[in-house]
């Protein structure tokens, strides 16, 4: 259900331009993500986006306290370290960064689940470990499709055996080249 979820914002454009970036705030590394130039924050599975402008608009709705102070003074400061940085993420970057990680819309194409890394180096290590042996290389395969293949016979793996993290890594490798 939460891979059909996900493949629906595929298909809307949403996760397409949803990107997951990084800005430094008072010395501490905070994640943001980033829609079109719109900074704010992603929670779930199914990546509900919330501007910062609309957090702090819910906030200012409320009984001002210390603490909903506290929070609308964070949340404007990411709010304004986080619109130039998403207005100078490289739009192009396609499915992996320059480091060979699945971004958002990778992981999301791919059918990878959001929480865990998938790198193609590290793809290319468990391909040549689990699969060289007995399987010439493919490509384009998605996640779930791999973890159903992998069950049957005659490889009769499962997540102990090969765990989520692992194919997570092996898909990046098969899709390397998808742009």
């Amino acid at each position: 259900m939460k891979f059909l979820g996900l493949l629906l914002l595929a298909s809307l454009g949403y996760a397409q331009s949803l990107i997951q970036t990084e800005i430094v705030h008072k010395g501490r590394v905070v994640s943001i993500y980033c829609l079109g130039s719109i900074p704010g924050t992603a929670k779930g599975d199914l990546l509900v986006f919330t501007s910062f402008k609309k957090q702090i608009k819910r906030l200012l709705s409320k009984p001002l306290t210390p603490k909903i102070e506290k929070k609308i003074k964070k949340l404007k400061a990411y709010k304004k370290l986080g619109t130039p940085a998403c207005e100078n993420i490289n739009r192009d970057s396609g499915n992996f960064d320059l480091n060979g990680n699945a971004t958002i819309a990778g992981k999301t194409l791919f059918g990878i689940p959001l929480h865990l890394e998938a790198n193609i180096t590290q793809g290319r290590a468990v391909y040549e470990t689990y699969c060289v042996g007995c399987h010439v290389e493919r490509t384009n395969y998605t996640f779930p499709v791999v973890r159903e293949a992998i069950k049957q016979s005659p490889m009769l793996y499962d997540e102990s055996q090969i765990p989520d993290q692992t194919l997570a890594h092996l898909i990046a490798y098969f899709n390397r080249f998808r742009l």
